[in-house]
């Protein structure tokens, strides 16, 4: 009923990316414990930090910025996902780099998906509630998403760093400049 709007293939996609490689033959082995650290435990620490030792909640002003950053980054990433798209399709590329652009497509993705959440947690900070730990809960969820968000960004950010200079080295490499 629901396999229109399923993103677990997204979420499973991305988590398939947080794998260790080993050794010259670029085999995946385990998920990196590191990884899963940063991506998933960090962010909790940033949040509980921000919200009770920072004292930031999310008021009506944080909203505003968080929900307009966040959606201003989904659209810039759909755009990304072309870019991706474009480069697989417009030639063959070695088994490495299909890979590669692979992990960076799904990570793109899952980029795409946290930002929504985050702003579907976000506007929870916009109604007055009265229980305590509802108000608590959202702010964490909120901090949290967006702490998360960030550090896939700069994942993104590196490994398409690393995928273009690699695009532009190897046109390079074809034109003899």
């Amino acid at each position: 009923m629901f396999v229109k709007i399923s993103v677990f293939h997204i979420i499973r996609d991305h988590f398939s990316t947080l794998r260790v490689y080993r050794g010259g033959n670029g085999k995946k082995l385990s998920v990196s414990k590191r990884d899963v650290f940063l991506f998933y435990v960090v962010p909790m620490f940033v949040a509980i930090a921000t919200y009770f030792w920072g004292n930031l909640s999310l008021g009506d002003e944080v909203i505003s910025i968080l929900i307009t950053s966040l959606s201003i980054f989904a659209a810039l990433l759909f755009n990304l996902l072309i870019l991706i798209y474009d480069i697989i399709t417009k030639r063959e590329h070695s088994k490495r780099m299909t890979e590669f652009l692979k992990e960076i497509y799904a990570n793109v993705s899952y980029s795409v998906l946290i930002s929504v959440l985050s702003v579907v947690a976000i506007l929870g900070g916009l109604f007055h509630f009265s229980a305590k730990w509802v108000v608590i809960s959202i702010n964490l969820i909120g901090f949290y998403l967006v702490t998360h968000f960030i550090l896939t960004l700069f994942m993104i950010l590196k490994r398409t760093h690393a995928l273009l200079a690699a695009e532009m080295r190897e046109r390079n490499h074809r034109t003899g400049a």
